[in-house]
């Protein structure tokens, strides 16, 4: 999804587990959290056809920087897309820096 938005966001974790995708990526699905915010990330910029071996050829892709983790994720429902958070769901969390993030 292309963006005009530059500036730090919160990462929340769906409520569902694709066990394929976790699987794919060496990840253990029953210890993922679900229906959470789990940290937060600048988004730096939005490009077409990155030169990441993450990307996928003809999508739009989100530069980030900065990623933190948050030491225990906070129970949310979210939706898709951009929303507002309340203040007051963060006011007690506690955000660690992601040593070796690119």
């Amino acid at each position: 999804m292309r963006t005009h938005y530059r500036g730090r966001g919160l990462i929340q974790a769906s409520l569902k587990v694709e066990k394929e995708d976790a699987l794919r990526l060496k990840l253990d699905p029953d210890k993922l959290p679900t229906g959470a915010i789990v940290g937060s990330v600048s988004i730096v910029g939005c490009v077409q056809n990155s030169k990441s071996k993450w990307a996928e050829r003809g999508q739009w892709h989100w530069l980030l920087e900065n990623p933190r983790v948050l030491a225990k994720p906070v129970p949310f429902k979210g939706k898709l897309g951009f929303m507002h958070v309340p203040d007051r769901l963060l006011e007690c969390a506690r955000f660690r820096t992601v040593t070796g993030a690119r």
